[in-house]
């Protein structure tokens, strides 16, 4: 790559037998789609917790405090869930989209922040900081929820932020990989969020682990 490798990471609670499962099925797409990116692994040592749960919102803001800072270091960020298989290099959409300054896989009707791309500019720098208050916010109070109203409610500051984001076609979510599996093409990733519990997300990530490692292709 002709910059400076963006800093990839992840950021995981407390890895019990079932979440260490999910993890090494993560790690080993990481090889296996020929990602050459440095991982980082960093471990907040908290307890996991429920969807909104106190401990859940501890957890996942860390991802925003990582990026924003990393971000005022001047560097470039990737950041992912675990809870993701890999099936190709993602590094050459990011570098044939680097004039873009955030670029975010989606969740349904929201940009998510199970996966995104960020890029140090001065919007970016203001989106991840997280101690900037939204006005309405309603629902679901983590991080993704954060960064979808604050774009939202801070429309006039952020207005030079410009943002991209991958078709679920080639990054699908949850429901999109359960409901149209059939409009999946090459995908550079899946995340396997919609799911209920650790065994049943370890389950679906078992069965389509392999699913699309035929469809490897290289990015011309």
């Amino acid at each position: 790559m002709k910059n400076e490798d963006p800093f990839f990471f992840s950021v995981v609670s407390h890895v019990n037998e079932d979440y260490n499962k999910m993890l090494v099925m993560f790690q080993d797409s990481i090889k296996t789609s020929g990602i050459k990116l440095k991982h980082n692994l960093l471990e907040t040592g908290m307890q996991g917790g429920d969807w909104q749960s106190a401990t859940y919102l501890q957890n996942v803001y860390q991802k925003l405090e990582i990026t924003h800072a990393k971000l005022k270091e001047g560097k470039r960020v990737v950041c992912s869930d675990v809870d993701i298989i890999f099936y190709r290099d993602f590094t050459p959409l990011i570098e044939k989209n680097n004039h873009l300054d955030i670029i975010f896989s989606v969740d349904h009707q929201f940009f998510c922040t199970g996966f995104f791309y960020a890029r140090p500019t001065p919007e970016t720098i203001k989106l991840f900081n997280h101690k900037i208050p939204i006005k309405k916010w309603e629902g679901d109070q983590g991080d993704q929820g954060y960064i979808n109203y604050k774009l939202a409610d801070m429309q006039d500051e952020l207005k030079d932020l410009k943002i991209g984001y991958i078709h679920p076609s080639i990054a699908p979510y949850g429901k999109y990989i359960f409901d149209e599996e059939q409009e999946i093409k090459k995908p550079y990733l899946a995340h396997f969020n919609w799911t209920i519990g650790n065994k049943e997300k370890i389950q679906k990530m078992e069965k389509y682990k392999n699913t699309y490692r035929h469809e490897i292709c290289t990015i011309q």
